[in-house]
């Protein structure tokens, strides 16, 4: 059975939900598939020839133990040579994998490795701007504003992340982000 992603810009990708053997072999596709064992991903990545950057079942070691929360693999990851904007087979970057699910500390990790913020995926032309509005995730959506991401920049669609967050009734987003930029405009000098 094949099985979605559940966020918009995802949909059209589609996986399939294989047996555990079936899944592709190798120690990247360990990588991926055991994030949550911090000390498993430590031995992994001390093995020579380990890629983290590689891509095993659709994602990168790096793009899943963001999406899931991991710190400690995402530290070890980042610490092993993982770039941290580099896309996953889907055109998922880490940075939109913790903000979709809320993960600010995995956020504020992979922005201060030098995540860019306004990488849109190839289709839906989310950011990591856009899933953090479209997914309720208010402290995300600060962070991101402070750190510059493109507040105007629209989706395939035509929407900002303020609009989808309007649109799908998520006030705490709406609301912090307005207190932001209030907040940055009494900052800003005089003209």
């Amino acid at each position: 059975p094949a099985v979605g992603w559940g966020y918009p810009a995802l949909d059209w990708f589609e996986v399939e939900a294989a047996p555990r053997e079936a899944r592709p072999a190798g120690r990247e596709a360990r990588l991926v598939e055991q994030t949550a064992d911090g000390e498993l991903v430590a031995r992994l990545l001390a093995e020579p020839g380990v890629d983290p950057n590689a891509v095993a079942s659709v994602h990168t070691p790096l793009t899943r133990a963001a999406e899931l929360g991991h710190l400690e693999a995402v530290r070890l990851l980042l610490e092993a040579g993982a770039d941290p904007g580099r896309a996953d087979g889907a055109g998922a970057t880490p940075l939109s994998g913790a903000a979709a699910r809320g993960h600010l500390e995995v956020l504020l990790l992979l922005l201060g490795r030098g995540a860019a913020v306004d990488v849109a995926q190839p289709v839906g032309g989310f950011t990591a701007f856009h899933y953090t509005c479209y997914s309720n995730q208010p402290e995300c959506a600060e962070v991101l504003v402070r750190a510059g991401c493109g507040i105007r920049i629209k989706d395939g669609d035509g929407s900002t992340g303020r609009e989808l967050a309007q649109a799908n009734g998520h006030a705490a987003v709406v609301e912090r982000l307005r207190a932001v930029v209030v907040e940055q405009l009494q900052a800003a000098p005089a003209r």
